[in-house]
C-alpha cells in the first residue's frame, strides 16, 4: 500500500476537461466513474457550456468541492469551451473527455506513462467502446483515427457506417493521425504552442485538424489500447441531426483547405467534391432529405469561407495521410469495411 501511494505521489498531474450541455444525468456518471479511476493526482474542470441554469445550480450544489466549475450563458462550442478550460488547468497533461463517457479502473496510467517515455508523442488516445454496445468500437474514437486520400476520417474499428466488435484485433499501440475528441490527452506546452482547437470549427473536425498540426510540426499522435473508455456519443446534437451533418461535411472540407498541400488541393479537391455532390444524391435516395439538405447547405458554406481559409492557411510543410486509398471507393465498390482491408502497407 505504501508503495502504490509514493508511485501516485510522483504521478504528473492531469487535468481532465468536460463540457456539459444539458446533459446532467451523463455528467454525473462520468464523474461516478473519475472518482473510482485510481488516479489521484488529477483535477477535474467542467465548462457548463450554455445549460439551462438550473442544471448549473445542480452541478454547484453536487459538486463545488470537488470539481472546478465554470460557465458561460452560451454555447460556446467544443473547440472554444475546450480552449477556454484549458486556461484555467495546472496540469502537465490535458485530457479532453466528453461528459458522456465512462472511465475504467486504471485508464489513465498506460496514457500517462507512454507520453513520460517517449517525448516525440504529443497525443495519446485510449481504446474506445460503445457505452451502449459494450463489445464494439465507439463510434466517434475507437482504437484510433486515420484519413484517406480524399480526406474522409475513419478510424481502426469504424469505416463509415460499419462499427466492428472488439475482439482484441487492434490492440497493438500505433501512430495514428488523429485522436478523438471524445477522449484524449495531451501535453499541455504542446496545447499551447499551437494555439489549442481552432474555434472556426465551432464542432467536429477541430481535433482532426489539431493533430494534423501537430504531425506537420513533427510530433506523434499514438493510440494506446492498454487503457479502454467507453463513450455513448451522439448526445448533444442527437435532436438536431441537420446542424450536425452541416458540420461535418463543412468542417471537413474546410480542415482540407488548412492542410493539404498545394498539389493535394489541386489533384485530389476536386475529386472530393464530386463526391460530396455524390453523398447528396446518396442521402436523397435512401429518403434522408434533411442530410441532403444539410449536405448541401455545407457546400454553399464552403464555397464561401474557402478562399478565406486558403489565405489564412499556414505556410508549413504538409505530410500527407497515413492512408493512400479512399474508403469510399473501397467501401461500396469493393465491400471494404474493416480498417485491416484499407490501410496502406
Amino acid at each position: 500500500m505504501h508503495e502504490n501511494h509514493s508511485l501516485q505521489a510522483e504521478a504528473p498531474l492531469v487535468s481532465i476537461l468536460i463540457l456539459n450541455l444539458n446533459g446532467l444525468e451523463d455528467t454525473r456518471n462520468c464523474l461516478a466513474s473519475l472518482e473510482n479511476d485510481g488516479y489521484e493526482n488529477k483535477e477535474i474542470l467542467l465548462l457548463d457550456n450554455g445549460s439551462d441554469i438550473h442544471e448549473f445550480k445542480e452541478l454547484q450544489q453536487q459538486y463545488a468541492e470537488s470539481v472546478h466549475l465554470l460557465r458561460s450563458e452560451h454555447n460556446m462550442g467544443f473547440a472554444a469551451g475546450n480552449n477556454y478550460l484549458a486556461q484555467y488547468a495546472s496540469g502537465t497533461y490535458l485530457v479532453l473527455l466528453n461528459n458522456d463517457t465512462e472511465v475504467t479502473t486504471g485508464w489513465l496510467e498506460p496514457l500517462v506513462a507512454h507520453l513520460e517515455g517517449h517525448e516525440e508523442v504529443a497525443v495519446c488516445q485510449p481504446k474506445i467502446r460503445s457505452l451502449i454496445h459494450r463489445d464494439q468500437f465507439d463510434y466517434a474514437g475507437a482504437c484510433g483515427g486515420f484519413i484517406d486520400r480524399f480526406g474522409y476520417p475513419f478510424t481502426r474499428g469504424r469505416v463509415l457506417e460499419t462499427v466492428e466488435k472488439d475482439a482484441g484485433q487492434y490492440d497493438d499501440p500505433l501512430a495514428i493521425h488523429w485522436a478523438s475528441g471524445a477522449c484524449c490527452i495531451v501535453r499541455k506546452n504542446i496545447w499551447e504552442e499551437e494555439g489549442g482547437l481552432d474555434e472556426r470549427f465551432f464542432a467536429y473536425m477541430e481535433e482532426v485538424d489539431f493533430c494534423w498540426r501537430l504531425r506537420r510540426s513533427g510530433h506523434s499522435i499514438m493510440s494506446i489500447p492498454q487503457a479502454v473508455i467507453y463513450h455513448k456519443g451522439g448526445q448533444v446534437w442527437r435532436k438536431s441531426p441537420f446542424t450536425k451533418r452541416f458540420h461535418e461535411h463543412r468542417n471537413n472540407l474546410l480542415m482540407l483547405v488548412s492542410n493539404y498541400s498545394g498539389l493535394h488541393l489541386i489533384t485530389r479537391m476536386p475529386i472530393r467534391l464530386l463526391l460530396e455532390c455524390a453523398s447528396i444524391l446518396y442521402y436523397l435516395a435512401h429518403g434522408k432529405v434533411r442530410l441532403a439538405a444539410a449536405a448541401l447547405w455545407s457546400l454553399c458554406h464552403f464555397v464561401v469561407l474557402a478562399p478565406v481559409r486558403f489565405f489564412q492557411r499556414e505556410r508549413r510543410v504538409c505530410n500527407p495521410p497515413l492512408c493512400s486509398k479512399s474508403i469510399v471507393v473501397g467501401y461500396f465498390l469493393w465491400g471494404s469495411k474493416k480498417y485491416a482491408s484499407l490501410v496502406m502497407r
